[in-house]
């Protein structure tokens, strides 16, 4: 009987030491797999939030703020007489203007661009609606005001509403030109019907080289609105953002140089680094919390299919 009892005692302490190493291996699985997920979730969370509201006031950016075409629009008037814009009347490499109806009007000094239904660009984005703009004398000429607006205007299916208002606020002729730049009741509307608000106060620097595609435009201030998301923010330039008109040339639509500081209800702040000046597509966005991670940007509203 002693034997057998000690045999007994044997397998069960056999047992207890399976579901002992079962246990502990279970335990440093799951705290191995909460570890893991902690990064993942914090990963994600950057890659999720930061991302989309970036991506998001950057869809924005691109389809309310930008004025290289309002310069382009009164370079050309200023060269050539109304009725089509031809390849012929210098226009960059990167237009959007060379398949639209330009009407001058230079009596009541105003300019429609007139996409029509729908026309395709040399930047090989699809437009259509009008962009309406006016101006109080040449363009160069500090103190003169110039609006621009748009009547059933759309980007690749996507809709671009409000009222910009440049102001040349150069000192001279001889220096470069200096704009300041006032959006208002900007709305961008994307093709799913979610859009966001935007409203801004920037000054433009035209940097213009003796070779156009070699043009930049520096930009500084602030913006506010809402995306597409509901969330409110408001962006201060802290580094003065750069594009360069050569870039264009190599798919690059964002600025290439300089810092924004993003400031979100409700949500941790952060910041967007656009480079050195390099042609690529790349940004570095960092959260309040030191984290960082570097994301390329590819103007998908711009994408066509």
């Amino acid at each position: 009987m002693k034997t057998f009892n000690m045999n007994i005692m044997k397998t069960t302490d056999f047992f207890r030491s399976i579901k002992t190493s079962t246990l502990l291996g279970v335990l440093v699985l799951f705290i191995g797999f909460t570890a893991c997920n902690e990064d993942a979730i914090t990963e994600t969370d950057l890659l999720v939030e930061e991302t989309a509201s970036f991506e998001d006031e950057q869809d924005a950016e691109e389809g309310l703020d930008e004025v290289s075409d309002v310069f382009e629009a009164l370079f050309t008037a200023e060269e050539n007489e109304g009725g089509r814009v031809l390849v012929s009347d210098t226009l960059p490499p990167d237009s959007a203007n060379l398949c639209a109806e330009r009407i001058h009007n230079r009596e009541e000094k105003t300019i429609i661009i007139d996409f029509g239904e729908g026309c395709v660009g040399l930047d090989g984005v699809l437009r259509s609606g009008k962009i309406i703009i006016t101006y109080t004398g040449h363009y160069l000429v500090p103190g003169t005001i110039i609006t621009k607006t748009f009547e059933d205007y759309f980007v690749n299916n996507h809709q671009v509403e409000g009222l910009i208002t440049l102001t040349n606020i150069s000192e001279t002729t001889q220096s470069f030109p200096t704009f300041s730049m006032v959006l208002e009741d900007g709305k961008f509307t994307w093709d799913d019907g979610t859009f966001a608000l935007r409203e801004t106060n920037f000054v433009w620097m035209w940097v213009n080289a003796n070779n156009p595609l070699y043009d930049e435009f520096h930009k500084d201030g602030n913006a506010n609105g809402t995306t597409r998301r509901g969330v409110t923010y408001t962006v201060e330039i802290t580094s003065t953002l750069v594009r360069k008109k050569i870039c264009k040339l190599d798919g690059v639509h964002i600025p290439v140089q300089g810092i924004k500081e993003v400031t979100r209800e409700g949500l941790p702040n952060f910041s967007v680094d656009y480079g050195d000046g390099s042609c690529d597509n790349a940004v570095t966005i960092t959260r309040e919390d030191g984290k960082t991670r570097e994301v390329k940007r590819f103007r998908r509203y711009r994408k066509r299919g």
